[in-house]
């Protein structure tokens, strides 16, 4: 949104230029009057001799303000100008937002990945711990702690999964957003 707005300041700027040239210009008004006159209201509708025309024309041209005239242009140009430093400035920063975000969200995502793994491998750790318990080789303790390494994994994983969510709506945001699909 703040890219369109600047985008339309920028074309703003752009007409006021035109219009401060087109200032310099002659112009040229036109008028004209048409209708029917009588002095009977019954003659009125019936349109005939009584009808008449006037039309009038006018052309100024501007002599005596030229330099300010000119100033004016300079002035549009100049406003012109710092509107394109604005919208560049604004474009990039959205470049860095975004390719800001998109990092984060790939961070996020090979995060999740490396989880996932260390998940499994938590798993198989707690399934070959228990197994060592049941036949007698291993102890308990080995298997608390082999199952707390996994609760604690699950919920890291739970909460990256958040954070992940959070990325997709900050790249998002980023983008712009507000486009949805709709069904009808």
């Amino acid at each position: 949104p703040d890219v369109y707005a600047a985008g339309l300041r920028l074309e703003s700027a752009r007409q006021r230029i035109g219009v401060a040239r087109a200032a310099q210009l002659p112009s040229l008004s036109l008028t004209g009057a048409g209708g029917t006159q009588s002095s009977e209201l019954r003659d009125l509708v019936n349109i005939g001799p009584q009808k008449f025309w006037n039309l009038a024309g006018g052309l100024t041209t501007p002599i005596f303000n030229g330099g300010r005239l000119r100033a004016d242009v300079k002035v549009a140009y100049a406003r012109y100008d710092q509107q394109l430093a604005a919208y560049e400035k604004i474009v990039l920063t959205a470049f860095k937002e975004v390719n800001a975000t998109l990092v984060a969200y790939t961070r996020e995502q090979e995060r999740l990945q490396a989880l996932r793994e260390a998940l499994a491998s938590a798993e198989a750790s707690a399934q070959t711990q228990r197994e060592r318990y049941e036949r007698g080789i291993g102890d308990y303790l080995g298997y608390l702690d082999a199952q707390i390494n996994l609760m604690r994994l699950r919920s890291t994983l739970s909460a990256e999964r958040r954070a992940l969510v959070q990325a997709r709506l900050n790249v998002h945001r980023a983008l712009g957003g507000g486009w949805f699909e709709t069904t009808e």
